[in-house]
């Protein structure tokens, strides 16, 4: 699939998840800036990755918060056993995740997941655009650093759900 062009942050802005949120929501067909997003998260005091949910009705699994297929909640963080796996199957069915990487061991960095196979993920990232990663680096960018962690999965409303 042809993905949009990922608009890149300033450096060292530090807005990683309000671009990722605000990617989410262009590719559900609605408009969004960083700048919006901030806006509506300071005045409603809601998580910024809730606005595409919340504003726009995309639907939303917190699907680290939530048991999906059967599957523990600690399934979420990429050190558990069959973390690529879920990945994949959320993928596979047109959902697309706001994830955490950790480019630094100091810093969670806000990923957009919108394909997985076996070979890895491909990603809009704010600071390096469309990238592909393998697994490995995906699930731990840096040797001996925090797992990488999905926070939500998106997708499309269906009647009745």
């Amino acid at each position: 699939m042809p993905w949009a062009e990922v608009p890149l942050q300033p450096t060292g802005s530090g807005d990683c998840e309000l671009y990722a949120t605000a990617y989410i929501t262009r590719l559900f067909g609605h408009s969004a800036t960083p700048e919006v997003v901030r806006s509506w998260a300071e005045e409603t005091r809601f998580l910024k990755a809730r606005y595409p949910e919340k504003v726009h009705g995309v639907k939303a699994s917190w699907g680290c918060w939530t048991a999906a297929a059967g599957l523990d909640v600690a399934i979420s963080y990429s050190q558990y056993p069959g973390f690529a796996e879920w990945v994949r199957a959320y993928a596979a069915h047109g959902c697309v995740g706001l994830a955490i990487m950790h480019l630094r061991a100091d810093y969670g960095h806000a990923v957009v997941i919108l394909e997985a196979d076996e070979s890895g993920v491909l990603l809009a990232d704010s600071c390096r655009g469309l990238v592909r990663d393998p697994w490995e680096f995906f699930k731990c960018p840096i040797p001996d650093g925090f797992p990488t962690r999905v926070e939500a999965w998106y997708r499309v409303p269906v009647a009745g759900t």
